[in-house]
């Protein structure tokens, strides 16, 4: 075999290779979006969604989910703020997935320290949020299914 003929084989080979995991990527990945109500959270939850190979949506009206943050700031100061990050189907409104961070650096501003933790959220249990995601849809699919047959 020439070397022309095994380049063209080869460029074949890589443009069906990436054809199947374009392909699998739009399949399997989520639509999300991520609500900002505490200011400088959404870009560290974005970033990991996107390493993930998710999608990230700006409306959410287009979402599959959507993920919402929650600051609890306590008025007693000897007590630490908690963070916590909510999977909420956007079909049933249902939470189906909460993690809490409890060790929450305190600063001078709560929101200082809101986008470091976010993003430690995220490192630690941000595969668990897309796999509740996967598997709320792959269950939302079967019920369909079997509501369709019977």
């Amino acid at each position: 075999m020439t070397v022309d003929k095994k380049f063209k084989l080869q460029s074949v080979k890589i443009f069906i290779t990436s054809s199947l995991i374009l392909c699998a990527f739009f399949c399997v990945a989520q639509k999300f979006y991520v609500a900002e109500e505490a200011i400088g959270v959404g870009a560290p939850i974005k970033e990991a969604l996107l390493k993930a190979m998710q999608i990230v949506v700006e409306l959410p009206n287009k979402a599959d989910y959507i993920v919402k943050t929650e600051i609890n700031r306590n008025s007693n100061a000897y007590t630490r703020p908690k963070m916590k990050i909510m999977l909420v189907d956007v079909n049933t409104g249902f939470s189906i997935y909460e993690t809490e961070m409890t060790k929450f650096s305190y600063s001078a501003s709560v929101e200082a320290g809101a986008e470091k933790e976010a993003g430690r959220l995220m490192e630690k249990y941000g595969s668990d949020l897309i796999l509740a995601a996967k598997k709320n849809y792959l269950q939302s699919q079967i019920k369909r299914d079997s509501i369709g047959k019977g």
